[in-house]
């Protein structure tokens, strides 16, 4: 009789397969101005590895982190805990290429592999498909099924369009609203050259989505755009993980569809079931539904496939925070500060923490912090005025009311960032009346009202069980 592993087995046996880091290529270009190509060329090495189920991929955010830090290779493989690394350069002149790539051992420093390109650039499709066969060679990665067939994949052979999706990607991934901006035009210069290009229509719906999800525009304004491009995406392509995770966000931040979100997050997983990223996000839908345990196991599996990915850190941290567990949910998210000391977000998360465990001040001076460190963001000056209130500093909360209402006069604000501070002040009526507002703009942070240990003063008031139910979160 077959034994099935159990859910620890099969986190330690995601750690135990083979794995390497595809870090960003060097601009070798006499320009230096490729940054985009470098970039854009070892991601698009990461998504086509990722789906490979015998082989853990670090992911981008993991990978890139170490992006002009002067580290040896073998330190870094070490950080990301993969067994091998990818690093090269490119010098792009002209049409002509010159890529270099050197597969090394994170053991002993040694190489595996190198190999030198010397192309036109219309070969870069070529150059692609030949570094991904060789890390899946030299690795000994045993392919399962089609994944040969998907490697040799091609998603145009255009090279001005695919010049121009590059382009996107490295402005979406810088991450400010006028970047944005810029990557959905680059995105749509790409499907203007090529009407079926499934892949710039993914990076457009994920353009949209990240608006929405950052608060940059109102979800209203943006996530039907996320939807119309998704479902376009997979109308093309429907073996696209990313569009599917996309289209399964929109449903989940947006519609308030839980159980069709969820069947799409099982799709976006089984095309790509060693995305981290997919696995983090699923977790996040589990935990907003109050499926506590099940999220937890997720972002487990997320953790093993990478471990220095601040979402799934950041991630688990906030299950502990739900469960009452105020220790473990400050490792997390100390973890996460001493990758990246700045990271104002963690900074808050962890202040969160320190005040719902009655440790005012040293919270109040974790979230004064993440201000200091992000005074344009209205969640960190929310999370501020919320401390304030529980910490019984009604004049400082009101203060921040006050901020919070002149900046909306110039920027999208969150309703519930005002329902938040209103409930610990103990003022139920005003807090009800902007959940009302927060529901009327499909506010992104109601999905986690069932379990936002922030409300605590809210829960038992009539009016929030009704609240819920209206959301389809209970019964």
């Amino acid at each position: 009789q077959m034994v099935l592993p159990t859910k620890a087995d099969a986190t330690s046996e995601i750690k135990k397969r083979i794995s390497v880091a595809v870090l960003p290529f060097i601009d070798l270009s006499p320009e230096k101005d490729q940054e985009y190509f470098c970039d854009g060329l070892a991601e698009e090495l990461i998504n086509s590895l990722i789906p490979l189920g015998n082989l853990r991929v670090a992911s981008r955010t993991s990978a890139f982190s170490y992006k002009g830090k002067d580290l040896d290779v073998r330190e870094i493989g070490q950080r990301l805990n993969v067994g091998t690394i990818l690093e090269g350069s490119i010098r792009k002149a002209g049409n002509r290429l010159r890529i270099t790539a050197q597969l090394i051992n994170v053991a002993d420093g040694y190489h595996l592999w190198s190999e030198r390109y010397d192309r036109d650039l219309v070969d870069v499709f070529a150059i692609q498909e030949e570094l991904a066969l060789a890390i899946v060679d030299k690795l000994k990665v045993k392919l399962i099924g089609k994944e040969r067939e998907a490697l040799a994949k091609r998603p145009t052979d255009n090279v001005e369009a695919y010049n121009a999706y590059l382009r996107g990607r490295y402005h979406l991934n810088k991450g400010t609203r006028g970047s944005i901006d810029k990557a959905i035009e680059h995105f749509e210069e790409a499907v203007r050259l090529v009407p079926d290009y499934a892949q710039a229509y993914a990076g457009i719906a994920e353009a949209y989505h990240t608006i929405g999800f950052w608060d940059l525009l109102p979800a209203k304004e943006v996530f039907p755009k996320a939807r119309e491009f998704a479902e376009k995406t997979i109308a093309l392509d429907p073996a696209s993980p990313e569009a599917y995770s996309i289209l399964a966000m929109v449903m989940m931040y947006f519609d308030w569809d839980w159980e069709g979100a969820e069947k799409v997050f099982r799709k976006a997983i089984e095309l790509s079931p060693n995305n981290a990223l997919t696995r983090s996000y699923h977790s996040m839908l589990l935990m907003a539904v109050g499926k506590t345990d099940e999220a937890y196991e997720e972002n487990r599996r997320a953790n093993a496939l990478d471990p220095l990915l601040d979402v799934a850190i950041s991630a688990l941290g906030i299950y502990f925070l739900r469960k009452g567990e105020f220790e473990e949910a400050r490792a997390q998210f100390q973890k996460s500060i001493d990758m990246e000391p700045d990271r104002a977000p963690s900074h808050w998360l962890l202040g969160q923490a320190l005040v719902l465990e009655k440790r005012l001040d040293e919270g109040l001076a974790e979230i004064q912090k993440a201000h200091s460190l992000l005074e344009s963001s209205p969640m960190i000056l929310a999370g501020l005025g919320w401390a304030y209130a529980e910490a019984g500093k009604r004049e400082e909360a009101l203060r921040v009311l006050e901020e919070l209402q002149e900046r909306s006069k110039t920027q999208f604000v969150r309703p519930y960032l005002f329902v938040k501070i209103y409930s610990a002040l103990g003022d139920r009526d005003a807090a009800f009346d902007w959940l009302e507002k927060a529901y009327d703009v499909r506010d992104v942070s109601l999905p986690f009202i069932l379990t936002d240990e922030s409300l605590a003063n809210l829960h038992q008031d009539p009016r929030f069980g009704t609240f819920l139910k209206r959301m389809r979160l209970i019964p």
